[in-house]
């Protein structure tokens, strides 16, 4: 990680901004540029865009994920209130943001569609330095799921 960061030092990275929970779409996914005295991970990884992707009423964090199966478990709390539906984020979603991906994620894909229409499902922070600009901060990702398009399954 911290090769990534170079030249911001690790221990001055801080989570900035925090969205417990959203759904986006990924719109374009923008291959390694160079650009020195930059971090590491403009140059080495690959940018995805992202924009919201609003839920349908049917859609829930805390569904059972069988559901209307005949293993359905009875037991699945789908009316109480839990700490995942507690939590509130420190900001507005974004119209749009950008996640950093190893471009080995691609697999034989050169151009990244294989995720353009792609819905993301998790966490979003904004880590960067407390006291850098928009240049020294960038959003992490942790994925409850994801959805693929039709024609990827």
């Amino acid at each position: 990680m911290k090769s990534l960061l170079d030249p911001i030092a690790i221990d001055e990275v801080k989570l900035l901004e925090y969205i417990p929970y959203a759904r986006r779409r990924i719109t374009e996914v923008v291959f390694p540029i160079s650009d020195a005295g930059k971090p590491a991970y403009l140059s080495e990884l690959c940018c995805v865009m992202t924009v919201p992707a609003s839920w349908t009423e049917a859609e829930g964090w805390r569904r059972s994920p069988l559901a209307g199966t005949v293993n359905e478990d009875e037991a699945w709390p789908d009316t109480d209130v839990g700490p995942l539906e507690l939590e509130e984020a420190t900001m507005e979603d974004p119209s749009q943001l950008a996640i950093w991906i190893e471009r080995s994620a691609l697999g034989s894909d050169s151009t990244g569609s294989s995720l353009v229409g792609m819905a993301l499902r998790g966490r979003w922070g904004l880590f960067g330095l407390a006291s850098g600009g928009k240049d020294d901060q960038w959003w992490a990702f942790k994925s409850k799921d994801c959805e693929l398009l039709a024609h990827h399954l």
